[in-house]
């Protein structure tokens, strides 16, 4: 009895520093997020300018946005970074559709969150300031080698 008493102990016992462990972790993540919001966002910028044909990329800074928009810091205004979540995860999501992307939990939380947010983000008088317009996505797009292929073999014929 003492035997299956003290096995059973250590059970719940392993099982409470697993829990703890896992709380743990969870406030770190947090924590990292909150001090390299910054690094991620120059990053994931960075891989922007790189290739701007990478739907996850815009799908991460929008939702980088989002997140920042929920606790925003002294120096960040809520409204604006909720306009860049709007605006990266439009074009997320055009892009998406352009490319026929098939990770479909992927498209579903950018429908989520811009739906939280109030929708896709319409081009309007101020499309300066909501970056390129999305209407006519791809022709923001240089020719990829595959289509300068195509092109190069209907010149020959």
């Amino acid at each position: 009895m003492t035997n299956s008493l003290t096995n059973t102990f250590y059970s719940i016992l392993n099982k409470i520093t697993v829990y703890n462990m896992l709380v743990k972790q969870r406030q770190s993540t947090y924590v990292a997020f909150k001090n390299d919001k910054k690094v991620a966002t120059d990053v994931l910028e960075g891989l922007l300018e790189e290739d701007d044909e990478v739907v996850q990329v815009w799908y991460l800074l929008g939702w980088l946005y989002y997140l920042q928009a929920d606790k925003p810091s002294a120096a960040e205004d809520s409204e604006s970074l909720k306009k860049s979540a709007r605006i990266y995860l439009t074009k997320a999501k055009k892009l998406y559709i352009k490319l026929q992307c098939d990770d479909a939990p992927m498209l579903e939380h950018t429908e989520q969150l811009l739906g939280e947010l109030g929708g896709e983000l319409v081009a309007d008088d101020d499309a300066d300031e909501a970056g390129p317009s999305v209407d006519d996505i791809g022709d923001d797009f240089i020719q990829s080698s595959e289509d300068e292929e195509d092109a190069d073999d209907a010149m020959e014929h």
